[in-house]
């Protein structure tokens, strides 16, 4: 009995995290507050119903880069709370995208890490002859090849319809992904509508059983801004729920 009880509390805590989890990051459509400026969205982040840190998103207007227009997407990210003290990790990402295409030509990742140790990591992009050029290597990437910020650009500037099936192509280190999205269906509240979306990436080379992440997101139509955002990692679900920084 006694190790029947020892197993039966460890499921019956994964049971409660799991339903709390679903109920906390269910998709509110009557319970929005959307921002008034949506090239400067703010988003908490969570580890099931853990906030963990929090993320910040903008869109700058079109600037010249190497004499192109060009739009710098931008994305900073840091752990707050125990999880700052734990891993204590701040990333700051910026995307440079060609205002045509709208397909990157820069993308650079910054990292820092409790212990002070300092990761950057700058790519280029020659999206004519797809090729991708980091400090010591040049790789092949497949047309039209996104990172990640440029990746949601995309999403925002799609006319998507319910029923629709949109592939990207992603590579911001070195390897070849393929991420594949659903439009499931088109939910309404009073004054919105909303795109429900899911999707998979998938690394394109290796084993495919590794290197994929399911994912969901729920953005307004129109504008596609991401409202909610999960992710289903092997660490755990992740989630970035948008808020209003005010």
């Amino acid at each position: 009995m006694k190790l029947k009880f020892k197993i039966l509390i460890p499921l019956a805590v994964l049971v409660i995290a799991a339903v709390s989890y679903s109920r906390f990051l269910l998709f509110d459509r009557n319970n929005l507050n959307l921002p008034q400026n949506i090239n400067n969205l703010h988003y908490q982040a969570y580890w099931w119903i853990i906030p963990v840190g929090e993320a910040v998103l903008t869109v700058s207007e079109n600037q010249l880069y190497n004499g192109e227009d060009a739009v710098l997407i931008e994305a900073e990210a840091e752990t707050k709370g125990i999880f700052e003290t734990i891993f204590g990790i701040k990333t700051k990402m910026n995307s440079v995208v060609d205002a045509e295409t709208m397909l990157p030509i820069l993308f650079r990742e910054v990292t820092y890490r409790v212990d002070e140790k300092k990761e950057d990591k700058i790519i280029n992009y020659d999206q004519e002859n797809n090729k991708l050029t980091t400090k010591d290597a040049i790789c092949r990437i497949l047309p039209s090849t996104h990172d990640p910020l440029s990746a949601i650009m995309f999403l925002r500037n799609k006319d998507i319809k319910e029923g629709d099936n949109i592939e990207i192509n992603l590579n911001s280190n070195r390897s070849n992904y393929k991420v594949g999205i659903d439009v499931m269906n088109k939910i309404k509240n009073r004054e919105r509508e909303f795109f429900h979306l899911k999707g998979l990436s998938e690394r394109r080379q290796g084993e495919k059983a590794r290197h994929r992440v399911e994912f969901s997101l729920y953005i307004t139509e129109g504008e596609h801004i991401p409202v909610l955002i999960r992710a289903f990692t092997p660490l755990g679900p992740i989630a970035f729920k948008l808020v209003n920084p005010d």
